[in-house]
């Protein structure tokens, strides 16, 4: 199955067909009866008391276990949350407690649901609010990924409102988004669609392997970034935390979508925005000198640092703090102009180093581990402008001519 992407015009239509798997009631699966209580957050050790079946015989179980084991073995969706600090642990009695799952998005979405509905098949990875989880819904067997997430009433939690407006083939599909309450502590789950893999994990898989991505699978993988951006920058809405761990990818198909909107936001002109926002080495230049009036177009420059980062396999920018960041990115992009100055310096004039500026084409053509076209350099160069007000937007970069070979992306 694929998308037709006509580039000229940029329509994009789909059908989906969620996988079904068969499940039987006797297979010896652990049926989970109930999950995501508030103490999983716990930094160091975690205990968790689960009221499963198993082969038709209840019992209770009890496990711990270390995070840091489960992260690395079996990371599939990294969510990627900075919060200051993790919420007040309370004790939780699920036999005791009742249990509200309350839901109010588009009715575009499927009818809201509960934890109950769905049976557990392992632990992905865990962020300071939230917990990621491979499940298989009861009803249709089909396998997926679930989200949850603390409601802290601190932060604005923003997530569930924005995955409820989205609905694009480049941006993970969510089945299921729902509230749910246990005891004094409300939840968000986020029920998503599962890929083997992130971005970052196959630029580990190369490394380690000592190969390079074709430049066939780039031009696709970048495509669809861009294209995912522009339908949520079509809505005003930007990622704010665009990195290879936020991009899910199935690579035996070539496709990409984007997830983990926790810190994404309407972006409107004359408002606050936090500017200690996204990681550091996909951070705009805008942020790293503190503007709180920024656009969407922060997100285009992610995007080009992972473009970059397709060819040499390693990061375009790896500064160790904000000073060596605007280091490194001098460096590449060459003498700033006036206006670049002052843009600098108005934000953090200690920052603004004398550096010795190297030719765009040579350096990257040296650590790149597949060659650079000259239509990849010059669109790289069209998303790397120090100059918000330069920088392209996803619309345009759509049509560059370095994608003028690719007609279709993967579904």
């Amino acid at each position: 199955m694929q998308i037709d992407v006509n580039l000229k015009h940029e329509s994009v239509s789909t059908v989906h067909h969620a996988p079904k798997i068969k499940t039987e009631a006797n297979s010896g699966g652990i049926v989970l009866q109930n999950i995501f209580t508030h103490q999983h957050f716990q930094q160091q050790q975690c205990k968790r008391k689960w009221n499963i079946s198993c082969n038709n015989k209840s019992q209770n179980f009890t496990s711990c276990f270390n995070l840091n084991s489960h992260q690395k073995n079996e990371v599939l969706v990294r969510p990627s949350v900075i919060l200051k600090k993790n919420p007040k642990i309370t004790k939780h009695d699920p036999s005791q407690s009742k249990t509200t799952t309350s839901c109010n998005f588009s009715s575009t979405l499927p009818k809201c649901t509960s934890v109950k509905d769905f049976q557990l098949v392992k632990f992905v990875a865990h962020g300071a609010f939230g917990r990621v989880y491979s499940v298989i819904e009861k009803q249709t067997g089909r396998q997926m990924a679930m989200k949850q997430i603390y409601q802290n009433h601190r932060y604005a939690n923003r997530e569930g409102d924005i995955c409820s407006q989205v609905n694009h083939p480049c941006i993970v599909k969510f089945h299921h988004i729902f509230y749910e309450k246990h005891g004094l502590e409300n939840y968000l789950h986020l029920v998503m669609d599962e890929y083997p893999m992130t971005l970052q994990n196959f630029f580990d898989q190369c490394t380690k392997r000592d190969t390079c991505i074709p430049e066939s699978k780039i031009k696709l993988y970048t495509l669809q970034i861009l294209l995912g951006l522009q339908h949520l920058h079509a809505k005003g809405i930007a990622h704010r935390d665009l990195k290879p761990e936020n991009l899910l990818l199935n690579p035996e198909r070539d496709k990409l979508v984007i997830c983990d909107l926790g810190s994404a936001k309407r972006v409107t002109d004359g408002t606050y925005n936090k500017a200690y926002i996204c990681s550091r080495l996909y951070r705009a230049p805008e942020l790293l000198c503190g503007c709180e009036n920024y656009t969407p177009k922060l997100d285009i420059w992610s995007a080009g640092c992972i473009m970059g980062e397709c060819y040499l396999l390693r990061p375009l920018f790896p500064g160790n703090d904000t000073k060596q960041q605007l280091k490194y990115i001098q460096r590449l992009l060459g003498p700033l102009t006036r206006k670049e100055k002052n843009i600098l310096k108005e934000g953090t004039s200690n920052y603004f180093v004398q550096v010795k500026f190297s030719n765009w084409e040579d350096a990257l053509q040296l650590h790149a581990k597949t060659p650079l076209s000259s239509e990849s350099i010059y669109l790289i160069k069209q998303m790397l402008q120090f100059d918000s007000h330069l920088r392209s937007t996803s619309h345009l970069l759509i049509q560059s001519r370095y994608f003028q070979n690719v007609t279709s992306i993967p579904n």
